[in-house]
């Protein structure tokens, strides 16, 4: 679609302003990166294009960096909306389809193709799905975006689940696709207990207690931490201090794996004894030039039990094989994973006498946005609901001091007024954010997407 000529005299609107629309709420705004949070109540394709067309003549760019949508699953159940699209076979980009799948594909394909439209070149989008329209959907995606560029698909276990005849299905898909894989983020998953850890190594730093009695204290909370399941195993291995800065660490292994005649031997001297350390049996997993650089040091630190020097930990003495320094601060995160472990909210994220039959969890959305490194992120969620991704984006703005911001699109009127800007009071009365309706045919937006 060329949005750049396109004709939007078919609006209901009162001027050719596109943002005009009624607006029922004004707040002040003071995001620091000028973007407005918006909830906007009006149909998905016409409040997109007039979004697109809006800053599409102001000075910054409307650029999406991430999109989320949890759209209806064409199961047959009614929430205010059309869950099912009936309709015949038809022919789609070459292939049959059967019946609803097919009528399903007619409704999501031009919403697809504007959200891909407002994605920025390193923009990602996630996509709810249930099981039976996954195939389906992914296909359409693949068309759209480009297959190469399918990030993967994430597999939301929920642990409780709708059984059929044959099976209880208790898993979800969210499809996730970038824009420009070249130009995409990593997308990173952070350590639950990582914090945590490191916030206690800043209390028992701040105390004033001496190295010793400190490294005690530590390993004793690490210890009771890991027993109460608090943080995981992984990161209960970073229960060392750094003499002098107090830093949490591990050690990792310094052995080589394969053949050991291909591996360097290179003895390395202890830095109290000036002894040649022991050496692994199978030779130093690293290269000489590697483990040389790492062996630099000009001073060395007296620990607990083991002396650090350069980024090698040694044991007291030359008796045992020194292994390397990996610091907590320099590993808060790894790829996030394929499946997500999260049990449904039900209404448990929602303002008291609050009712919707559907929501995603709260954590599953913050688990997503966060996936992005960037806290000053811009989020766009066109099948809204009960405004879980703007409780998300409000709570990790919280949490890091982030400064990510959210743009809702709602088409159902009962689930706007008494569910979704009920919530958006609840999560907190002096939030900034904009209330607009709008109101269109979207018949010939359609047409020429």
């Amino acid at each position: 679609m060329d949005y750049s000529s396109h004709d939007i005299s078919h609006y209901n609107e009162t001027n050719n302003s596109a943002m005009q629309g009624k607006q029922n709420k004004t707040k002040k705004i003071s995001c620091k990166n000028h973007r407005v949070n918006m909830a906007i109540l009006g149909d998905n394709l016409i409040s997109l294009d007039l979004l697109n067309k809006y800053y599409a003549h102001q000075k910054e760019a409307l650029d999406i960096d991430m999109i989320y949508i949890d759209p209806p699953y064409n199961v047959g159940v009614n929430y205010g909306y059309n869950n099912t699209w009936k309709g015949e076979s038809r022919k789609f980009f070459g292939c049959d389809w059967i019946g609803s799948h097919g009528s399903f594909l007619d409704f999501m394909e031009p919403r697809l193709k504007i959200g891909h439209h407002l994605l920025a070149e390193h923009g990602v989008m996630f996509v709810s799905i249930c099981d039976k329209e996954y195939p389906y959907l992914k296909i359409v995606m693949d068309k759209i975006f480009d297959a190469k560029n399918n990030l993967g698909t994430i597999i939301w276990n929920k642990t409780g689940g709708s059984a059929s005849y044959h099976l209880n299905t208790v898993h979800e898909y969210i499809l996730v696709y970038a824009k420009n894989i070249e130009k995409a983020p990593s997308l990173q998953k952070y350590k639950k207990g990582s914090q945590q850890i490191i916030q206690k190594a800043n209390e028992i730093k701040k105390s004033g207690l001496n190295y010793i009695k400190a490294q005690s204290i530590f390993k004793e909370w690490i210890h009771n931490q890991k027993k109460k399941l608090y943080i995981s195993p992984g990161e209960a291995e970073y229960k060392y201090l750094h003499p002098e800065t107090f830093r949490p660490f591990r050690v990792t292994a310094s052995c080589a794996q394969d053949r050991s005649e291909s591996r360097c031997h290179l003895k390395l001297r202890h830095p109290v004894t000036a002894k040649a350390c022991l050496t692994p049996s199978k030779g130093w997993k690293w290269s000489k030039a590697t483990l040389l650089e790492m062996y630099k040091h000009t001073k060395y630190y007296i620990g607990d039990g083991f002396v650090l020097a350069g980024k090698i930990c040694y044991g007291k003495d030359e008796n045992s094989v020194p292994g390397k320094i990996k610091y907590l601060d320099e590993d808060l995160s790894h790829k996030l994973p394929t499946i997500i472990n999260l049990s449904p909210p039900k209404n448990k994220d929602l303002p008291p006498n609050v009712i919707f039959s559907t929501p995603k969890p709260v954590a599953l959305i913050k688990e997503l946005i966060r996936s992005l490194p960037n806290k000053n992120i811009s989020v766009l969620d066109y099948f809204a609901g009960s405004g879980t991704t703007a409780q998300a984006v409000y709570e990790l703005n919280k949490e890091d001091n982030g400064n990510r911001s959210w743009i809702l699109i709602e088409e159902v009127k009962n689930t706007f007024q008494k569910v979704l800007l009920k919530r958006l009071e609840h999560i907190d009365p002096s939030s900034d954010y904009r209330i607009y309706e709008f109101h269109a045919d979207t018949s010939a937006l359609m047409n020429k997407i």
